[in-house]
Formats: structure tokens, sequence, C-alpha cells
């Protein structure tokens, strides 16, 4: 096989000005801020009025729906060239926000006013249910836990010029005798400590969950990290895209039968399972109304793309442990419909993926006797990619195709903070590219190799991406067909 001389285009996603400038309460991107810094500070949110009973307990008629009252909570604050990182230890170990400071956008969600429903209705474990938002731990039971609205426990356990280390945690030893009856775990006894690092030099922020059974026994229990994702949008005003898309390593998903739309938005696989192709069902648009998906066989990355400014979050993970992602939204038209300030409704644009140490909702984990079971997920933004291909904590690469008479165009686009890198692009296991460069915190990295039909062929398209010291941060590969 016969290539052309190597030619490559390098150019960076310009972002529009806009995107960097005008945005209140966020400065534009400046390197020359302190790299890494943790301060105290209050965050406020609305809801109606209530007052949880004793036993976590909340019936619609103790919410007064024309009363709206500001709630206060202590957080702490921890930033860095990249990132503005909220946490808030008080309400549900919650990463509340993430501000990517090189474009000025938020890439999590946060709900204006909390709107308190689901009362009596068996689906959460005290009966109801208020969503803020963010990125938080819930366990031991499904659909947001015991412990989505407690205070946890926490200290802050390194910090150094290099990182900053928040520990947060909660031992199961509550029980409601009135919780809704499907919620079977009992009080486990299992701690549950999240520990969430930002570092001095790094896009992302690392969370680390550990789970310890205390007794001398089995147990079992269901853990899930709830992530309520809206990138690309307006600190203080959160409001996800209607082009906002799903990108994951996945290629099926599982329906649950109770919403039947699901079954007509992607080509059936094994339908009398409800298995269905991964395709339409990624895309915020086509999502008719509420809907439980599950994925099968999910890689180690998931996440959201705003296809309107090309802003994203990653959760990068070993999901051989956190095998269980959990797809679900209000519904594209429902999340936009809704005014809580004029409906009361609780539906949002934004949307809400899981990852669990079970397939599924309600599809017990076990923690041997004394078990102590631990991961590492990191989430870092993307930007400048309309998809991603494959992505590690370090990098995010999205490649792809294009023919044009008698030329192929390979393009391989690269997202990646990190300096003095190389980038190997191969065809059919021959080089066609070996560059250096650097990455740009606000765009991706694009090379762009023209190859003609007739020396092409067909085969693997493939990147390799190592740093100075030729460490493989990632690895990417497609197929050619023209």
């Amino acid at each position: 096989m016969r290539f052309p001389r190597k030619a490559a285009v390098l150019t960076v996603v310009i972002l529009m000005l806009g995107l960097l400038v005008g945005i209140p309460g966020v400065s534009a991107y400046n390197h020359n801020i302190p790299q890494l810094r943790m301060y105290n500070s209050t965050v406020t949110w609305d809801t109606y009025a209530f007052e949880i009973n004793p036993d976590g307990s909340l019936r619609e008629d103790q919410v007064d729906f024309s009363t709206i009252v500001t709630r206060e909570f202590p957080a702490i604050v921890v930033e860095n060239a990249y990132l503005k990182a909220t946490f808030v230890p008080d309400y549900g170990a919650r990463l509340l926000s993430i501000v990517y400071k090189p474009t000025g956008h938020e890439l999590l969600y946060q709900n204006p006013l909390g709107v308190p429903y689901g009362f009596q209705e068996g689906n959460f474990y005290n009966d109801w249910l208020i969503v803020w938002g963010g990125i938080f731990p819930t366990f031991p039971e499904p659909e947001h836990g015991k412990y989505f609205a407690f205070p946890w426990e926490y200290e802050i356990v390194e910090r150094t010029t290099d990182k900053i280390s928040i520990a947060m945690r909660m031992t199961d030893k509550y029980e409601n005798d009135n919780k809704a009856q499907k919620f079977r775990y009992g009080v486990t006894e299992i701690t549950n400590e999240v520990v969430y690092t930002i570092y001095a030099d790094k896009p992302y922020v690392e969370m680390h969950v550990k789970l310890i059974n205390n007794k001398s026994e089995p147990v079992e229990y269901e853990y899930w990290t709830c992530t309520t994702l809206a990138p690309g949008s307006r600190p203080g005003r959160t409001v996800g895209s209607p082009s906002m898309e799903i990108v994951a390593d996945l290629e099926k998903i599982q329906h649950m039968p109770w919403y039947r739309w699901l079954r007509e938005i992607d080509e059936p696989i094994d339908p009398e399972n409800r298995i269905y192709e991964f395709k339409n069902i990624a895309k915020f648009r086509n999502h008719q109304g509420m809907g439980i998906s599950y994925g099968v066989d999910v890689g180690d990355w998931w996440g959201v793309i705003n296809q309107d400014n090309k802003i994203g979050i990653l959760r990068v993970g070993p999901n051989h442990i956190t095998h269980g992602l959990k797809l679900w939204t209000w519904g594209f038209e429902n999340s936009y419909i809704s005014d809580p300030y004029t409906t009361r409704r609780s539906a949002r644009p934004y949307l809400e993926l899981w990852a669990g140490t079970s397939h599924e909702f309600f599809e017990s984990d076990t923690l041997g006797p004394n078990e102590v079971k631990e991961w590492t997920e990191f989430y870092l933004p993307t930007v400048g990619l309309e998809a991603v291909t494959n992505s590690s904590k370090d990098a995010a690469v999205y490649l792809t195709y294009e023919a044009e008479a008698d030329l192929v165009n390979l393009i391989a686009k690269v997202f990646t903070t990190e300096k003095e890198l190389n980038v190997l692009l191969e065809l059919a296991g021959e080089e066609i590219l070996h560059e250096s460069f650097n990455g740009d915190p606000q765009g991706a990295v694009t090379f762009a190799v023209p190859v003609t039909k007739d020396e092409m062929g067909e085969g693997m398209f493939s990147l390799t991406l190592t740093d100075h010291a030729g460490n493989v941060l990632v690895t990417a590969a497609i197929p050619v067909e023209v």
C-alpha cells in the first residue's frame, strides 16, 4: 500500500468571543490566576416552603406552594486555572457545580426552584423527592437512596500546592418505618466514603468512591452516582440545550417496559428482552416523555455534549465495577414547558445519567463480610468535539473521515490540556502522520490527512496519543469504508 506525501492540517477550534466574555460571575480564562486555591462560601437555593418530618417523610399537604423560601448552605469552593468546583457536604455530599473557566460555561445542572413531588407514590425511599442537581453519591437503596438531602461528615484530607482532597462520609444507620414498600435493604451499616480531588494542573474532578461493609456477614445494597448534566450552559442559569446528546462507549440499550414510546426510537436487537440499538435515543430531542433505559455492555466513558457550542462533560471510570448505566429524562417537550414558578411541575431540561454497581435499579449488589469496594471516576470537560470515539481522563478523541471525489480526508480531533504530546495516526497499520503538539484548553486540536481512494483501500484508521515520556494517554480506532 502506498500513501501520498504526509500532509497534516493542524487547526484549533476557535470559540466565539461571546463564549469567553460577558458571562456574569465568571472571568475570562486567565493563565495567570493562582493555580490552586480553596475557600469557604455559601450557596442559596429557592424552594417552596416545607419542613421534613423527623422520619424523613413529607406529605403534599405539608408543602406551602404559595410561599418560596431561600435556603442557604455552607459550600467549599476549589479553583485551579481550569475549574471552579463548588461542593455542598451538607446536602448529600454534592458536587453542585463545575464551571470550566477557559470558556466560562457550566457543566452541571442546578434547579432554580425546588418543587417537592412524588408524594406517596411509592417511587422514592421516603415517598417524595426534590431535585437540586449536580453530582452526588446515592446508597444503599436505589432511586436517589436515603441520604441525598442529608448532611454528610466531611474533612479536608489533603491540601498542598499540587492537589486538594475533600472526604465526605456517611454510615447507613437510618431506617424509615414508613418507607415505600419496595425498598428492602434495611439498615446495612455500610459506610460510603467519597473523596473529591482537584489537581493544580488538571481540568477534571476526581471522585474516589469507597464502600465499606462493617459487618462480618454479606450485605445486599445498591450504589449509584447520580449526575445531572447540562454542559455549555450559563452559570447561575443552567438550562440544558435542546441539542444535548449523550455520547457513550455503548452500542446497545435496554428499555424498561413501562414506556412504550421507547420501542419506536431505535432498531430492535433483541426485542423479547427489550434490547435496542443505542442511536437515536442519544439525542435529547427524541425523548417523547419520561423513560428509563439501561446500557448494555457499557464501556469506560460516557457523557453529554451540547451541540450548539460543542461543550461537553464526560465521566471516565472503571465500568467493570460500575457496569450499570441508567439513562433518564423528563422528556424533551415536558422539560421546556414546565415553569416551576407557575406550574409547580418538577420537569427540567437536563440529562440524568447514573453509574451503578448493579445493572439496574432494584437489582442488588453484595458486599462480602468486611469487604471494601472502591474505584475512581473522573469528570472532565470537552471543547470542540461533536462526538467521541474514545476517552481517558487525560484526553478525549473523535475520529472521522470525509470522502470527496478521489480523496478521503482522515480527521482526528483531540481535546486535551496536556502539553508536549505526540500523536501517531495510522491507516491499516501503516503510519500516515506523526506530530508533536500542545493541547489547547479552549478547543480541540484537529489533524487532517488526505489520502487518495486508490491508494487507501479499506482498513482501520487509528490514533495513539503519548506524552513526552512515551506514556500512552489514549488510543482510538474506527473502520474506514469508501
